[in-house]
């Protein structure tokens, strides 16, 4: 299994992608693009807990304008 998990669950399968703060409407430009390639889960992470100010704003003007699961 050692050897399955690490040839698997290698981060050199995975480029990274570099943290990015903007505007709602950048963040947008910069989720669309993976989004429009069908890319439908994304890592986030809010800073700041308990507040929850930047969470808010992502659900309010951010998501809607990413593309929709059509199931």
């Amino acid at each position: 299994l050692s050897d399955w998990s690490s040839d698997v669950c290698s981060s050199d399968l995975y480029p990274a992608i570099p943290a990015f703060v903007g505007t709602p409407a950048q963040l947008v430009d910069h989720l669309g693009g993976p989004a429009d390639q069908g890319i439908d889960a994304f890592q986030l992470v809010f800073t700041g807990w308990p507040e929850h100010e930047d969470l808010a704003l992502f659900a309010s003007e951010v998501r809607p304008a990413l593309p929709r699961d059509p199931r």
